[in-house]
């Protein structure tokens, strides 16, 4: 996946001269930087690809308006909230082709199964669906493990020829030169060593992951609400199945066929239809109060699910459409496949998770 500012700005702003182009681009550098230290600002730059909702966007959107102005001194958030979008797309798609996989959970949460739109017309969520597809795939072929290599015995021919006893201090040089080099040759084998024994820990728990997953699906029984999956209503297993599959999966991507279990999980009913409402209301049926996770106060939008489910079920104080409408810009009468439920799920799950959200 190969991404080229010029030419992905050009799509969105075809009139833009050059030197709108070149100080865009500077923007865009910074901005991708920026995102690079501090990774839970991927939540700030789906919010504004997006234009979602935000309680209090102030301090969020500060930084991002820094860097913009830094190159543009007549850019205003309030004025200029399609170049934020097209800027702020981009740098994720550039992360996304950069292989930052966090980033395309990210894109994909915050479309909501596809249901919000982009100023390039969802071609941002065809990159992160691609982008996490391509990484799943990497996570299920055979990884190459590094090899520790022999090192040969320092040549000290020279340090010892040029040896003087009789010289001040030729002793403590020649020991010097000897320890370096060897130290040198260790220093090597560690770093290999090192490099092996990383490689290892990561496939090991990899293939811990994909285990754990099966027999999970073979079992048939969830792992957060303590009971066989079969004795939970369709609406209810949705979410209990993903939540699962994302806590058994730890960190993005996720294992090698995660949407196929969730799918084969669901069985003959995956493509049946509800509405979040129903979905929630499911939830507190069969009292699950323990599986919405975590509390997020300000991505609310990103995770509408979870918030509509902790509202009801932790809180004890169900949210109007009107209220998460405000708050996430998803409305309880809101209608999916069982399959895209689950799917929504996932993603929001896999990020309430990782603990990048505020």
């Amino acid at each position: 996946m190969k991404f080229d500012f010029v030419q992905q700005y050009r799509s969105l702003q075809p009139l833009a001269d050059q030197a709108k182009i070149e100080a865009s681009h500077k923007s865009f550098e910074e901005l991708k930087e920026s995102v690079e230290e501090t990774e839970a600002r991927d939540a700030d730059l789906v919010r504004l690809a997006f234009g979602l909702p935000h309680e209090d966007p102030s301090e969020s959107d500060e930084w991002f308006s820094k860097s913009m102005r830094n190159h543009n001194p007549m850019f205003s958030l309030e004025h200029d909230r399609e170049e934020a979008a097209n800027i702020a797309t981009l740098v994720l798609k550039a992360r996304i082709a950069s292989d930052v996989q966090t980033t395309c959970i990210f894109v994909l949460a915050a479309s909501f199964i596809g249901r919000r739109s982009t100023v390039d017309k969802g071609a941002l969520i065809e990159w992160a669906k691609d982008g996490l597809a391509q990484a799943v795939r990497r996570n299920g072929k055979v990884t190459a493990v590094p090899r520790v290599s022999s090192h040969k015995i320092p040549d000290l021919t020279k340090a010892i020829g040029a040896f003087d006893e009789n010289a001040e201090g030729a002793a403590a040089a020649l020991v010097d030169s000897q320890s370096t080099a060897y130290v040198s040759r260790i220093n090597k084998v560690v770093a290999e060593t090192n490099a092996l024994v990383g490689t290892l820990v990561s496939v090991n728990s990899r293939l811990a992951t994909e285990v754990n997953m099966l027999w999970w699906h073979i079992g048939n029984h969830s792992l957060l609400a303590d009971r066989p999956l079969d004795e939970i209503p369709l609406n209810a297993r949705a979410f209990v199945v993903a939540a699962d599959v994302a806590t058994i999966s730890g960190t993005p991507p996720g294992p090698y066929g995660a949407y196929g279990i969730i799918r084969k999980t669901l069985g003959a009913d995956a493509d049946k239809k509800v509405t979040l409402s129903d979905a929630v209301n499911a939830l507190q049926d069969v009292k699950l109060a323990s599986l919405v996770g975590k509390k997020v106060d300000e991505d609310k939008a990103i995770i509408p699910i979870h918030v509509a489910a902790r509202a009801l079920l932790v809180d004890g104080s169900p949210m109007t459409t009107l209220q998460l409408e405000k708050a996430t810009g998803i409305a309880l009468d809101t209608s999916m496949s069982v399959y895209e439920l689950a799917l929504q799920v996932f993603h929001e799950r896999l990020l309430v998770n990782s603990e990048l959200l505020i």
